[in-house]
């Protein structure tokens, strides 16, 4: 049982899953599709004479700004923007040191060692025998790896779910946890292999509009009451691990919907602010590695009914090209990388990009007897996703681009029997050469990044294992 990633989504979903629960009024759209000028917000914190510097906080971060297909390639030399993006990736992944974080992931892996086939507490039983709390905990942290509403929906399966009901101290029995005490917060303890005491403490204060589910295929009708703000640390011999919060206001009434989310794991902290209406969906976040911020990132979904809960659930059961035509209109996002390297895309007629890749055959060896026959058809898809999202790449905040992102048909024909066309982002310098995302970082030019990511890569991945 992954519980300490459960019980972190699962609280953090308890306060912020609910967002897409609001419902809004409209607010005027900012006409901003693919190749847009956003002259509403134009430029960004960087100062291209200054690069290095972003935000300190989600606040600070600008709103983003869409490319425009008017704008100049850079005049620098195409070799000096790959040597710049081998850089700054050499720097990003030097950041972060995982011996940073080794007193987390060993006491991730330690947990997971001692208590992965512990039975959550019998007091968290629902209705009986009928519905197993552990499924429950593992639901809502699916919920919250993608709030939806059809997953909240699956996660909040019961008559009513109120965070008092989980409340307690509990400490390890045989083969479960059992309670030892009361408390207003759900209060997880034990003694570790080295003696330090561990605690896991999630807290709950405020409330939200209580929201109502029906299952239509049981006809039972599903009460959830969230809280407005959920904390979770972890505590080892009284060292801080992990401290996130979320607060997250809806107000069904009133259609609005806004959350915040806060959150340190040793040395690496991250932020952000969502704001939510039918009409328009906009979230600013960063990323800090030593109280310095590494990655900022912001984007605008412009629409109609987007926080309109029936809708979502229309669209999750029915995901046609003509829903997504109807609910979402345009997008616009930036990402920024230290201050030297930043991404601008933005998108519209999501339905007809849609339509492009829901074909009736896969451009495979299966459905096609001709390679060529196949990769053309792959080239139309990617031809309707390109004229309709504009993606570029920019050095040290510069307004001109020093390279373009675009969808490309890509062959794997690894299998003696087997072939396949797949689309790809590919990089495309101004000097004419272009690279795709796997083999930019596989060419040998660039094999000293390839070799720190893995590493670093290798090194994390048992975390939240």
């Amino acid at each position: 049982m992954k519980f300490i990633k459960y019980l972190l989504v699962a609280s953090l979903a308890m306060g912020g899953g609910q967002m897409m629960q609001s419902c809004g009024d409209d607010e005027p759209d900012v006409e901003q599709g693919a190749g847009d000028n956003n002259t509403e917000n134009p430029g960004d914190n960087n100062d291209p004479d200054q690069p290095g510097t972003l935000p300190d906080t989600p606040a600070d971060i600008d709103t983003p700004t869409a490319p425009s297909k008017d704008e100049k390639p850079s005049e620098k030399n195409a070799e000096d923007s790959k040597k710049s993006l081998e850089s700054t990736a050499n720097k990003v992944a030097g950041t972060f040191k995982p011996e940073d974080q080794k007193e987390v992931t060993d006491f991730a892996q330690e947990f997971e060692d001692l208590f992965a086939d512990f039975e959550m507490p019998s007091e968290w039983d629902i209705y009986e025998d009928e519905y197993d709390v552990a499924a429950v905990v593992r639901r809502i942290g699916h919920a919250a790896a993608a709030p939806t509403v059809a997953n909240l929906t699956r996660a909040a399966n019961v008559y009513e779910l109120n965070f008092a009901r989980f409340t307690g101290i509990f400490e390890p029995g045989t083969g479960e946890w059992k309670k030892t005490g009361d408390s207003d917060d759900i209060i997880f303890r034990y003694t570790n292999r080295s003696g330090k005491p561990v605690e896991m403490r999630v807290s709950a204060s405020g409330k939200n509009d209580q929201f109502t589910i029906t299952d239509e295929y049981e006809d039972d009708e599903y009460r959830v009451n969230p809280p407005q703000r959920v904390n979770l640390t972890i505590t080892q011999g009284g060292t801080s691990l992990v401290d996130c919060t979320v607060d997250a206001l809806v107000n069904e009434n009133g259609h609005t919907a806004h959350a915040t989310a806060n959150g340190r794991i040793a040395n690496i902290e991250f932020s952000s602010i969502t704001e939510a209406t039918d009409s328009k969906v906009q979230q600013k976040a960063l990323v800090k590695v030593d109280g310095k911020s590494v990655v900022t990132a912001s984007a605008i979904v412009n629409g109609s009914k987007m926080a309109t809960r029936q809708e979502i659930e229309n669209l999750i059961d029915n995901p046609s090209a003509n829903r997504f035509d109807s609910m979402f209109k345009n997008a616009i996002a930036n990402v920024d990388v230290m201050g030297e390297i930043q991404v601008r895309a933005s998108g519209e007629k999501a339905g007809d990009i849609i339509r492009a890749f829901d074909t009736e055959k896969w451009w495979d060896s299966s459905d096609y007897d001709d390679k060529a026959a196949a990769k053309a058809d792959c080239q139309k898809a990617c031809d309707v996703a390109n004229a309709n999202v504009l993606a570029r790449m920019y050095m040290n905040g510069s307004k001109n681009y020093d390279a373009t992102i675009k969808l490309v048909p890509m062959l794997d024909d690894d299998e003696p029997y087997w072939w396949e066309w797949y689309s790809e982002p590919m990089i495309m310098f101004n000097d004419g050469t272009s690279y795709t995302f796997e083999g930019y970082f596989g060419n040998s030019r660039f094999e000293s990044v390839a070799d720190t990511w893995s590493s670093l890569w290798d090194s994390y991945q048992n975390l939240w294992h």
